[in-house]
């Protein structure tokens, strides 16, 4: 008579893996961030043309387009890390992580232009205007800047966050718990199919087992009458 309790032998894999490396990306709220980038480019499109109306001063940021260029970067750079969030596409996270690198060089850039027109300093020779202008291009210099050095480090943020998910993806491997079961009441013949390897967009994965009864089948020619 079989036994009412049977163990198992080490067989049925039950995948105990960490989130794809790709999820990490998430952590860093790109949505949030590549919106603030937007909003950061398009104020500093606007102040750039406010700037550049006037040619009464020479203004390093304005003669070097750095504003303008800038700004454009953060645009993209914003837009890549949004459509990086909704999608969760590799190559979407890889464009982001291109682009927020760019962006981070052009802020970095452009802290250093609108430094120097914040110290420069022009004679205006008592015209009222031109102090007010002067004062006025001063004032938008040192937004601009705070701008900047937000943009540079929201770059550098979503940039850490995307290499970790970019460059761990390939190298990480999944580890597998193996577990006995114990079945109670009658045996019977249990196969459970192995797993060779997880999926990475779908890790929780388990094996399912498949019960196969197999009757004891006789001989036809051991019935009786034969």
């Amino acid at each position: 008579m079989a036994p009412t309790g049977q163990t198992l032998p080490p067989g049925h894999n039950m995948a105990n893996t960490s989130p794809p490396p790709i999820v990490w990306f998430l952590k860093a709220e790109p949505k949030a961030l590549g919106t603030v980038q937007i909003m950061i480019g398009l104020i500093t499109l606007l102040f750039g043309i406010v700037l550049g109306s006037d040619f009464s001063f020479v203004l390093a940021s304005v003669v070097t387009g750095n504003l303008y260029w800038a700004s454009i970067v953060y645009i993209i750079a914003g837009s890549l890390s949004v459509a990086a969030e909704t999608k969760l596409h590799p190559c979407l996270v890889r464009g982001s992580l291109g682009m927020n690198v760019v962006s981070a060089v052009f802020s970095a850039v452009g802290m250093g232009v609108l430094i120097t027109d914040f110290f420069l300093y022009y004679d205006c020779y008592s015209n009222e205007v031109c102090y007010r202008f002067q004062a006025r291009s001063k004032a938008i210099s040192g937004v601009l800047l705070v701008f900047a050095v937000l943009q540079f480090i929201i770059s550098i943020s979503i940039s850490v966050f995307a290499c970790k998910a970019t460059c761990c993806s390939e190298t990480m491997v999944p580890f597998v718990t193996y577990a006995n079961h114990t079945v109670t009441g009658n045996p019977q013949n249990v196969v459970y199919i192995p797993q060779a390897q997880v999926n990475m967009n779908n890790p929780v994965q388990q094996n399912i087992p498949v019960q196969q009864n197999n009757p004891v089948q006789q001989n036809i020619y051991d019935w009786p009458g034969r």
